[in-house]
């Protein structure tokens, strides 16, 4: 039987805590609230749980009437014993108002140590009048039924809690089907998820793939394009240069053409500049026929290639050798001459530092070398 008390005691508590819990969710909290609000808080003696809990459950109920009718905040001991009989003057209010509340009617002097079985179920009583009014006014919950109300005539009694048992077990049945419906769509909404996370998976990697895809295709354009534009700008001066070539070849052309055109193609020269032919130099005119100068030309090829001396094959041979020595000689002579040039160069750099430092040492005139000194 103890057990059976105490188990039914510790189950009381629990409903408090959790009505309370539940109206948290739709009603502010205070900070001073917070501090007291916790499970079992009143299995003993809680007054500080006490007052706030009341008031906020009276706040909650009828916020106009509780400040009008309610001491609030509790600043001293007599603030306090006001604030006991306030509270029991209200609960009797909401008896009268709500008469479905049902709710135990407390001595002031039961508040001044608020804890206990007794105590816990008189807020219990009082935390289910707010859920009720609460569900009814904003929830918009229709043929709700009242908290049972003892009868003096037990049949009564009887009768009302069947209907209620009745209707509860409707509901229950309603709640359960819609529970099924919400677990059924829960399991779904899951599988959906994983289907959804999968494909996202999937396309993330596909993403991945493309963006390296792409990343390495633009590198490759980039760098194409920095070499065909290096081709192309090694093609486009060579095209220049061809071009440049052209035009000055088409002005010779030109040139040429105008020359030949002419009714006196003849060339123009100078004495005193140009090594003349014999020929040549015979006529007394500052101009020469081009054929005139063809045929001087090849008169005196001819002349000089009957000076030329004839070589044998071993004479070629032996100049070709001799050219060949000279040409090695004169390879590691010019070597030498840039190896002792250079160690000259260093002993000039090594010895100029110290130049002064002797010339004032010894107290002799500086010789200043000029261009016509150098060996």
């Amino acid at each position: 039987m103890a057990l059976f008390v105490k188990q039914l005691e510790h189950k009381l508590h629990d409903n408090l805590y959790t009505n309370i819990k539940l109206l948290t969710h739709f009603y502010p909290t205070t900070k001073s609230f917070d501090e007291v609000f916790k499970k079992n808080m009143f299995v003993k003696s809680n007054k500080a749980a006490f007052q706030h809990v009341v008031y906020y459950l009276f706040t909650i109920l009828s916020p106009e009437l509780t400040k009008e009718k309610i001491t609030w905040p509790l600043y001293d001991v007599k603030l306090e014993s006001a604030f006991r009989t306030e509270v029991i003057a209200f609960i009797n209010h909401i008896n009268a108002e709500y008469p479905h509340a049902n709710i135990p009617n407390l001595m002031a002097s039961h508040l001044m140590s608020p804890g206990g079985y007794k105590f816990a179920k008189f807020m219990l009583k009082l935390s289910k009048l707010v859920m009720y009014e609460h569900l009814r006014k904003n929830e918009g919950v229709e043929e709700m039924l009242g908290p049972v109300r003892p009868h003096k005539n037990s049949s009564v009694t009887n009768i009302v809690t069947r209907n209620v048992k009745a209707r509860t077990l409707l509901v229950e049945k309603e709640v359960e089907k819609i529970m099924d419906g919400f677990h059924a769509t829960c399991e779904k909404a899951a599988r959906d998820a994983e289907d959804l996370v999968k494909e996202q998976d999937k396309v993330e990697a596909e993403l991945r793939t493309v963006s390296k895809r792409l990343k390495e295709k633009k590198k490759q354009m980039v760098d194409r394009s920095m070499v065909e534009g290096l081709v192309t700008s090694v093609e486009i001066n060579d095209e220049m240069a061809a071009l440049e070539r052209m035009k000055k070849l088409s002005e010779k052309c030109a040139e040429l053409l105008v020359f030949l055109s002419s009714d006196k193609p003849v060339l123009e020269f100078k004495k005193d500049d140009l090594m003349m032919l014999d020929s040549v130099n015979k006529t007394t005119s500052d101009e020469i026929s081009l054929h005139h100068l063809f045929n001087s030309l090849n008169v005196t090829v001819a002349n000089k290639s009957l000076d030329m001396p004839i070589f044998s094959v071993k004479e070629l041979d032996d100049m070709d050798k001799l050219i060949d020595d000279l040409s090695e000689k004169y390879l590691q002579f010019n070597h030498k001459i840039s190896t002792t040039k250079n160690e000259l160069v260093e002993l000039s750099e090594n010895f100029s530092p110290h130049v002064d430092d002797v010339v004032r040492s010894r107290k002799l005139p500086m010789i200043v070398l000029t261009s016509t000194d150098n060996v």
